[in-house]
């Protein structure tokens, strides 16, 4: 076999990256939460009961819509779906970001949380 052409290397190597850094973004989220709850607390002025749910949202909503992700990557394509995921959690974390209530909040996780089950494939 030879050597592939320097622009499918290339291309292979700009695929993995936005994987990783795909995963990385996603992983990242999950965790990072955690640490910013008793600012968010303090924010809303919420107590951990009604907050808890910004992570259970986030949880709920992606391991939900993770089978269906492969059915619509085989229909739709791989790499619409790839992108579809990281359009979907730019998107909900921008809004996650101007939420004005812990309700809203908690919605925005819901959306942000599609993005993650999308790009598991």
């Amino acid at each position: 076999m030879s050597d592939p052409v320097p622009s499918e290397t290339l291309y292979r190597w700009l695929v993995l990256v936005n994987v990783m850094v795909g995963s990385f973004m996603a992983v990242l989220d999950a965790t990072i939460v955690n640490v910013g709850l008793s600012s968010i607390m303090t924010s809303f002025g919420t107590s951990v009961d009604t907050i808890q749910w910004v992570i259970t949202a986030y949880m709920l909503s992606s391991t939900i819509m993770l089978p269906s992700s492969g059915w619509l990557a085989d229909h739709l394509g791989y790499k619409k779906i790839y992108f579809l995921a990281l359009l979907l959690f730019t998107a909900g974390s921008l809004i996650c970001g101007l939420a004005w209530s812990e309700r809203v909040l908690v919605a925005f996780r819901v959306v942000q949380g599609w993005g993650p089950a999308f790009s598991c494939l």
